[in-house]
C-alpha cells in the first residue's frame, strides 16, 4: 500500500501497477473485518456501479472502459482496503506518509530538472507545463500538494504539539511548487486550508459545521456563475472565456435533463454537438473542466447526490483528533469546481483510494482515539 501512494504523483503507468500489486497482496493477505460501521458506504458506492452500467447500457455508451473507471476503481479499492482487517492505523499512517513522500520527490525533480535546463528564477512561474519529467497536470499536482499541506499538519500538531518549524518549511515548499505551477486555485484553497488549521489549532466551536459550509461553497458558485456579472468577473480573472462558454453550453444541456442526464459516457458527445465548431474549447476537445457538470451531464442530479453522499460518508470519517478527512473533502470539493477531476487517472486514484483509507480508518479509529493512537 506504501508502494501505492507513494506512486500517485508518478506517471499513471506506475500507480497503475503499483495498484495491482496491492490487490495481489491484499488478496493473499486479505481478513475480512467487521463491516458494520462502513456497511452505508459499501451500499451507495455498489449504487454508483449499478447507476453506471445502466445509463451507459440505455445510452450504448457500453464499449467506453473510462466509464468504469471511477465506481470500478473505488469498488476495488473498498474491496481491498476498507474491510480488509489487516490493514490498522499504522498501515494508514505509512501510507500518508510516503503519499506526501512521492508529492514531494516529483516537485523537487520537476524544479531541479528546471533549472538543469536552463530555466531562470525570472521566468519560472507558470513553466511547470514545459517540464515533462513526471507526467502530471498542474490542477491535480496543487491538489495533491494541497493535501500534502494538511497531512502534515495533522502529523506536525499531534497530540496538540505543533512542530511549527516543519509546518512552516511545507508552506515554503507548497508556495514554490504553486508558483512554479502557475497554480492560482492552487493558492486560494492553500490559504483556505490555513485558514482552517488556524480554527483547529484556536479550538474554534462547531469546526465541523464551519469546514461543512465552506465544502458546499463550490456548489453556490455554479449557481452564481449564471449571472452574467459574475461571468465577467471570472473571465477577467482567468484571462480567456472558454470556461465561461463551457459552462453555459453545459447548464442549457443539464436544464433539458436535470434528472439523469444524457448518459454517462455521452458526456464529452452532447458538448461538442452543442459547441461552435470554429471555438477554441471545440477545436481543443475540452471536456467540462468542471466535474459537477460533467457528473449533471452524464448521470443527472440522481448520480450527482450519490457521490455527494459518498463524501458525505467521508466526511462522517471525521473525529476531534482525526480531521484529515475534512481537510480531504475540501481540497477535493474545490478543485473540482475548476476541473473534470474524476476524468483523469490521477484524479480516479487519488480520489478512491483516499475515499477507501478513510473509511477504513473509521472502521478502526473509534476503537482507538480514546486510547491516544490517532493524532
Amino acid at each position: 500500500m506504501a508502494l501505492f501512494s507513494i506512486s500517485l504523483s508518478f506517471d499513471p503507468d506506475w500507480s497503475s501497477k503499483a495498484l495491482i500489486l496491492v490487490c495481489v497482496f491484499s488478496f493473499f493477505g486479505f481478513r475480512s473485518a467487521n463491516v458494520k460501521k462502513i456497511r452505508l458506504p459499501f451500499f451507495v458506492i455498489t449504487l454508483v456501479v449499478l447507476f453506471t452500467l445502466t445509463s451507459s447500457f440505455l445510452h450504448n455508451t457500453l464499449a467506453q472502459p473510462e466509464i468504469y473507471s471511477i465506481p470500478g476503481t473505488m469498488l476495488i479499492f473498498f474491496l481491498t482496503i476498507a474491510i480488509n482487517e489487516r490493514i490498522g492505523w499504522q498501515h494508514i499512517k505509512l501510507a500518508l506518509f510516503f503519499f506526501t513522500l512521492g508529492v514531494g520527490l516529483v516537485g523537487l525533480s520537476n524544479l531541479v530538472l528546471f533549472f538543469f535546463n536552463g530555466g531562470v528564477l525570472s521566468n519560472i512561474y507558470g513553466s511547470w507545463n514545459d517540464i515533462s519529467m513526471i507526467d502530471i497536470h498542474k490542477t491535480y499536482y496543487a491538489a495533491f500538494v494541497n493535501l500534502l499541506t494538511a497531512i502534515s499538519w495533522h502529523f506536525t500538531f499531534e497530540r496538540g504539539v505543533w512542530r511549527k518549524w516543519i509546518h512552516v518549511g511545507i508552506l515554503i515548499f507548497s508556495w514554490i511548487m504553486f508558483y512554479f505551477m502557475g497554480s492560482k486555485s492552487g493558492m486560494g484553497v492553500n490559504v483556505l486550508l490555513n485558514l482552517l488549521f488556524v480554527f483547529q489549532f484556536l479550538k474554534i466551536n462547531r469546526f465541523k459545521t464551519i469546514v461543512s459550509l465552506i465544502s458546499l461553497v463550490p456548489i453556490l458558485m455554479l449557481v452564481l456563475m449564471s449571472f452574467s456579472y459574475v461571468q465577467h468577473c471570472f473571465i477577467l480573472f482567468e484571462g480567456e472565456a472558454s470556461r465561461v462558454r463551457n459552462y453555459n453550453i453545459n447548464k442549457e444541456l443539464i436544464l433539458k435533463k436535470p434528472i439523469l442526464g444524457y448518459g454517462t459516457g455521452n458526456e464529452f458527445n452532447m458538448m461538442q454537438q452543442s459547441r461552435d465548431p470554429k471555438s477554441w474549447e471545440y477545436k481543443n476537445r475540452y471536456n467540462a473542466h468542471n466535474e459537477y457538470l460533467h457528473v449533471l451531464l452524464g448521470g443527472g442530479i440522481v448520480l450527482l447526490i450519490l457521490y455527494m453522499l459518498i463524501f458525505y460518508l467521508v466526511f462522517q470519517c471525521t473525529s476531534s483528533r482525526f480531521m484529515l478527512p475534512a481537510y480531504f473533502l475540501v481540497v477535493i470539493a474545490y478543485v473540482c469546481m475548476i476541473e473534470s477531476f474524476l476524468e483523469r487517472h490521477h484524479g480516479v486514484f487519488l480520489v478512491a483510494f483516499f475515499v477507501n483509507l478513510f473509511y477504513r480508518a473509521k472502521g478502526i479509529g473509534l476503537n482507538y482515539e480514546n486510547k491516544g493512537i490517532i493524532g
